[in-house]
């Protein structure tokens, strides 16, 4: 089953200490210059971002792919990376590890959130209580951002 919970765009992340967090418009050309790490639960290296960077005749050099935007956040910080992170739902994480978002500077879509489980768990009184609390959860760190 699968319920949808949020759309939010994504942003991309350095460390404090990388060229581009001092960048006050970050240009594709100097985004896709710099080492990145790509997010897929595939190990695909080649997405959306790549698909954008390649109308703008421009090619992103990803040096890691790790499956989650939690996982990018630390390896951004640890190698200094540039990832990407969700804007509201990676704000907190990227500023608890030091990190400075900027805007991806390519037109892309937001990205949809949502939560998954089993059909058999649907009924289920303690997973339908975890389900509510994220609900929950979710709403107020979306409207939070407004």
């Amino acid at each position: 089953m699968l319920e949808a919970l949020a759309a939010d765009v994504f942003v991309a992340a350095v460390h404090r200490s990388h060229p581009l967090s001092t960048s006050p418009h970050v240009t594709p050309e100097q985004f896709a210059a710099a080492d990145h790490v790509a997010i897929s639960r595939s190990g695909r290296a080649y997405g959306p971002i790549d698909a954008h960077l390649a109308e703008l005749g421009l090619r992103r050099r990803v040096v890691a792919v790790v499956p989650t935007f939690a996982e990018s956040l630390h390896l951004a910080r640890r190698a200094g990376l540039v990832c990407m992170c969700p804007a509201v739902l990676g704000r907190q994480a990227a500023e608890d590890l030091e990190l400075t978002t900027f805007p991806i500077p390519l037109t892309l879509p937001a990205a949809d959130i949502g939560m998954a489980w089993h059909p058999r768990n649907a009924h289920d009184r303690l997973h339908r209580w975890l389900r509510t609390r994220v609900q929950a959860m979710m709403a107020r760190e979306l409207a939070s951002e407004t």
